[in-house]
């Protein structure tokens, strides 16, 4: 399903599924529904058995503007074909994106992750109360300016909860629940600064519940204010949690 050149719909109550190449192959096509150079709403719909991508909004066609809210989006589970990803905004879209459940996005190949919910490149966008569990990478966020993470529930994902890299202007990390995570709940790298994360829920990560990699005026020395964050585990000796 594909809105493009201008126009703008609103797509709800649909099951979108076997977008997919025959076999499953690892090219980087097949998507439920994509969104680029056009406006839309996405609700209540069930996506599944897609190849790349659920949801992807992008930028790259022209201003792209999406509302995704209340749909289940599910990967094909563990795979070594095809490194998916739930929804995806990328290359200047905006979205908002919030209460969906995101599950099953998981790729045994290397060089690569599945992601729940992924910013790439994104306009400013809010992703808020959504349920996100199994998937390689819970919600990344890469290169993208003025993103809002808050009141997420992300769980047993097989590497980080929350990711950040190359985002280096006030990205906002708040209230979330991160745990049971292979990797870390929250983890920066040393790309990413200018950052706020507060008020998260971090528990039972397998690595660490906070790992900032960044350098500068920050918190504990890194490049990102770490404020009123619960945990155990950090690299800083218990400074961006507590």
């Amino acid at each position: 399903m594909l809105i493009t050149d201008g126009g703008s719909a609103k797509i709800t109550r649909n099951h979108v599924t076997n977008i997919q190449n025959v076999p499953l192959s690892g090219d980087q096509t097949g998507i439920g529904i994509a969104v680029t150079n056009a406006a839309a709403t996405i609700e209540r719909n069930t996506i599944d058995n897609y190849q790349k991508n659920g949801i992807l909004v992008d930028g790259t066609d022209g201003p792209t503007l999406a509302s995704i809210s209340k749909n289940t989006v599910t990967g094909m589970g563990l795979t070594g074909v095809i490194a998916q990803n739930g929804i995806q905004i990328s290359s200047g879209a905006l979205a908002r994106v919030d209460n969906n459940d995101v599950s099953d996005n998981l790729f045994s190949g290397p060089d690569a992750a599945g992601g729940g919910i992924i910013l790439v490149n994104a306009g400013p966008s809010l992703v808020d109360n959504n349920d996100i569990e199994d998937n390689d990478v819970g919600i990344a966020v890469h290169d993208t300016k003025l993103a809002a993470i808050t009141n997420n529930k992300i769980s047993d994902s097989t590497e980080d909860g929350i990711r950040l890299s190359g985002t280096t202007t006030l990205t906002l990390v708040s209230n979330n629940d991160s745990r049971n995570n292979g990797f870390d709940g929250i983890f920066v790298d040393v790309t990413a600064t200018g950052n706020l994360i507060t008020g998260n829920k971090l528990k039972k990560n397998g690595n660490l519940d906070a790992e900032d990699l960044s350098s500068g005026f920050g918190t504990a020395g890194t490049g990102n204010l770490w404020i009123n964050n619960k945990g155990k585990t950090d690299n800083k000796g218990g400074r961006l949690v507590r």
